[in-house]
């Protein structure tokens, strides 16, 4: 019993996991707003990838490829 009560008394490592969880909130908080902030930049740049490719694969005219029989 009494080894028990020195494990939940010793709060050397308490400080240390305390930084842990507060920095593991302060990436989540980080990454989620970058995502938010570079999400459209994103998309847009997707949507104008995709233009130049089928402008220059298919010189524009992708939709009357026909594809099967």
């Amino acid at each position: 019993m009494g080894m028990l009560r020195r494990l939940f008394q010793d709060e050397s490592a308490q400080a240390t996991t305390e930084y842990m969880l507060m920095l593991a909130v302060a990436i989540t908080i980080a990454v989620a707003m970058i995502k938010k902030v570079l999400q459209p930049a994103y998309d847009r740049l997707k949507v104008a990838l995709a233009d130049q490719l089928e402008k220059n694969l298919f010189g524009g005219n992708m939709h009357s490829l026909k594809v099967g029989h």
